[in-house]
């Protein structure tokens, strides 16, 4: 399976901006214990700072991933470019699978994609974040030599305690 990053327009970003805020406001939610307020908050405070002028955000790069064969949509990815003690490294922000393509191998050919790309700007790595509960996406990463650098734990303590 062969997909084709191309740069997301203004009206795919404005679709994408809504579920991928609501989507990581529930994961720190969740993998986070935020209350909803805070991790709204939290939500809107990251993308702003990250993306303030939107789909052209310096430093930052929205794709949109086709099915190279049938043209057909199946995806999203935001990745940057940061330095990291003196290096410059890739940074994979958020990727999308639409619902629809799930299940098909687009994550993997949307990460190879990447990869690529990445490689031919003369850049050697690629760090990413991934929440401890998204099992899927984890078991995706270290199949394509993802090696899990830090981890954070956490538990919760009954009030009696």
């Amino acid at each position: 399976m062969i997909v084709e990053l191309r740069p997301m327009t203004s009206e795919e970003f404005d679709g994408w901006l809504g579920r991928a805020r609501d989507e990581y406001a529930e994961a720190v939610r969740v993998e986070l214990g935020y209350t909803a307020d805070a991790a709204r908050e939290k939500s809107n405070r990251d993308f702003t700072g990250l993306l303030p002028d939107g789909v052209s955000s310096p430093g930052q790069t929205m794709l949109t991933a086709e099915d190279s064969a049938s043209g057909e949509l199946v995806g999203y990815l935001w990745f940057g470019e940061r330095d990291f003690g003196g290096q410059r490294i890739g940074f994979v922000w958020n990727i999308e699978v639409l619902e629809a393509a799930r299940g098909r191998g687009y994550g993997r050919a949307i990460m190879s994609t990447l990869e690529a790309q990445v490689a031919a700007r003369g850049i050697d790595r690629i760090d990413l974040n991934v929440f401890g509960g998204n099992n899927v996406a984890r078991a995706l990463y270290r199949s394509l030599g993802y090696r899990e650098t830090h981890v954070g734990m956490s538990k919760q303590l009954s009030p009696e305690v």
